[in-house]
């Protein structure tokens, strides 16, 4: 008697390894999204408070030229973020009476900003812009 596989047991192999990979790519997909939306919410953050540490650390005279370039030079933020990544993100600081308005800002169409608001609910949205508004006194 001969030993190997026949070919209905190959093609039964076959069938089990293609309802496997049919089960979980969309899982394995709905994962890395969901990964990344958490990466974008904790991006914002992250950049909402090194814009925060910056202005009550070194206290500048002209804190409405902030920039995400600045934090990241300023060791404020950490630079683990890609260019391509980077130029989505934005802050900006806009002066009012008594206080500053710090807007840290994610413009970008890959993500679902609903998923990002379920997950951090301070994090506010206008179509596909996420954005943190954060109020900071004067000193």
């Amino acid at each position: 008697m001969k030993k190997g596989f026949t070919l209905m047991e190959l093609f039964v192999v076959i069938a089990i390894i293609g309802f496997l990979l049919t089960v979980s790519i969309p899982t394995a997909v709905n994962a890395l999204k969901r990964a990344r939306e958490t990466q974008i919410g904790r991006n914002i953050r992250n950049i909402s408070n090194a814009g925060e540490a910056y202005y009550y650390t070194e206290k500048p005279e002209n804190f409405t030229e902030i920039s995400v370039n600045l934090l990241e030079n300023k060791s404020y933020l950490d630079s683990s973020l890609k260019e391509e990544d980077l130029s989505k993100y934005s802050i900006s600081a806009t002066e009012f009476e008594n206080y500053f308005v710090l807007e840290s800002v994610y413009i970008g169409k890959d993500i679902s900003t609903e998923l990002v608001r379920e997950r951090y609910p301070f994090i506010q949205s206008t179509g596909n812009i996420l954005y943190i508004r954060l109020r900071l006194g004067k000193w």
